[in-house]
Order: structure tokens, then C-alpha cells, then sequence
């Protein structure tokens, strides 16, 4: 699944892997932050 994010200043969406995890066990890793600093 993708998340597609539009830019409201007319900018290329950009696409994200959903969900944002990444690594293995105690390596997992939610990478939802990056989305969250973006938006900002």
C-alpha cells in the first residue's frame, strides 16, 4: 500500500511505503516521524 502526499504548493506528490516500519525485533523501527517532519 502507498501513502501519496500532496504538496498544497503545487510541488511532485511524494510517495511513502505504508506502514513505515522497517528493521526486525528489537530493530524495528516507525518511520511515520519522517512523515510527521515533512508536513511541518
Amino acid at each position: 500500500m502507498e501513502l501519496k502526499l500532496h504538496s498544497p504548493a503545487g510541488a511532485e506528490p511524494v510517495l511513502y511505503t505504508w506502514p513505515l516500519t522497517s528493521g526486525r525485533g528489537n530493530d524495528k523501527h516507525d518511520g511515520a516521524i519522517e512523515i510527521v517532519e515533512t508536513i511541518r
